[in-house]
């Protein structure tokens, strides 16, 4: 009797225990939550540099001569000169966001190869004009997708213009320049994205429309020395459109 009972106690252990186990609570795994990256920001100062192209517009309505100092002797029809070149240099500035707006203020300064000549079909002579350096002082205002900022800016802008005369007289020719600094304003937008790899560093694609506006211009010729035989008054705009990189510390 008693091997009977012990028997039918393994049977019932040996059943049972599987049904019993599997009824049991199942610890559950453990989850974590991914990593949490932050939001770029774009505040902060910046310096970087840019290189780009430049294609612009020189004009003047009338040239005037002048023989002796300030009585005109006969004026003619200016002429409109077409520049182009390489343009290049610095910039720096200060960005502040809020939620994803960012404004800031930059300057830049920029040596440039942009020139153009034209010849006058009527008189000979031979007009050239050379931007020989651009800076301006701008406000910038944008919306950030995160790594992305997209912008409009706009300020003032200065350049310096030299300008050459050709003049035939018969079988001489005589070079005069005249070299003025122009103050204007410029319009613009872009696109900067900050590096993946590298946040710190970020890149850029910007269109800028300068107008330097007019400026008087005196050509003293050298006979009679010292008389400033030709004056005009100089126009200049420019399109502009560069990539650049900045770092922002």
């Amino acid at each position: 009797m008693k091997n009977s009972v012990r028997f039918a106690s393994v049977a019932f252990a040996l059943v049972a225990g599987p049904a019993m186990a599997a009824d049991m609570p199942v610890k559950a795994p453990v989850y974590k939550a991914p990593a949490v990256v932050a939001a770029y920001n774009w505040t902060g100062f910046y310096i970087g540099g840019n290189v780009g192209y430049g294609w612009a517009r020189g004009s003047s309505d009338i040239v005037t001569f002048f023989d002796p100092p300030g009585v005109p002797v006969g004026s003619i029809p200016g002429e409109s000169t077409r520049l182009n070149g390489i343009i290049g240099g610095g910039q720096a500035g200060y960005n502040i966001q809020f939620n994803n707006i960012v404004w800031g203020l930059e300057g830049d300064i920029s040596g440039t190869g942009i020139k153009g000549s034209v010849t006058s079909p009527v008189f000979g002579y031979t007009a050239t004009s050379n931007i020989e350096w651009l800076a301006t002082g701008r406000g910038r205002l944008g919306v950030a997708f995160d790594r992305t900022l997209v912008y409009a800016t706009g300020g003032v802008a200065v350049g310096s213009v030299k300008n050459t005369l050709d003049d035939v007289y018969g079988a001489t020719i005589v070079t005069t320049t005249s070299t003025t600094t122009h103050v204007g304003w410029t319009v613009g937008a872009g696109v900067e994205s900050a590096l993946s790899f590298s946040p710190n560093w970020t890149v850029r694609i910007e269109y800028l429309y300068v107008d330097l506006g007019k400026k008087q211009n005196n050509h003293y010729e050298p006979s009679p020395p010292g008389w400033p035989q030709i004056s005009y008054e100089s126009k200049v705009t420019a399109n502009i459109a560069r990539v650049g990189f900045n770092y922002k510390f």
